[in-house]
């Protein structure tokens, strides 16, 4: 499950999302992708500014359970990501008139879980996550629709 909060995971289901899509999947696609970078550069600034120190690095009892190369832990990257979608792909589309937003955000927060539970985050690294993720993907489907009505090409994407 961690493995979907991988950017590479993530930009997959954007370019598949993208090309098998029809216009409007294409619109959520790229809303994605902007989604994606907002988070990754927000994450690539909060980290080294804040600098705390991943758990199994810190704590002698945290057994580490996949290998991570970073050392620095606030915010959640996976879950930052993840989130990012979530939010998007939840808010953009509905399943049998129910916004897809709960099965979107329920996935998001295993996600946020596994991280934990593999060693490499503390919780409010993962809360600290789901807030940049949130607040990424709002922004991002914000900014998508202010592009896509200024290019003539919006008829509303949720």
């Amino acid at each position: 499950m961690t493995n979907l909060g991988n950017i590479v995971v993530l930009l997959l289901i954007c370019v598949v999302l993208y090309f098998a899509g029809k216009n409007k999947d294409k619109k959520v696609a790229l809303i994605a992708i902007l989604g994606l970078a907002i988070t990754s550069l927000l994450v690539s600034i909060i980290k080294p500014t804040v600098g705390e120190l991943r758990p199994f690095l810190v704590l002698p009892h945290v057994n580490l359970l996949v290998q991570e190369n970073g050392m620095y832990s606030f915010p959640s990257g996976h879950t930052s990501l993840v989130f990012t979608i979530a939010t998007i792909l939840g808010l953009s589309y509905k399943f049998k008139n129910v916004k897809l937003i709960y099965i979107t955000l329920a996935i998001a927060t295993i996600v946020g879980f596994s991280r934990i539970y593999l060693g490499v985050h503390y919780p409010v690294d993962v809360f600290g996550g789901i807030i940049v993720g949130v607040l990424s993907g709002l922004l991002s489907l914000k900014l998508g629709e202010g592009i896509f009505k200024k290019l003539g090409v919006y008829n509303g994407i949720y």
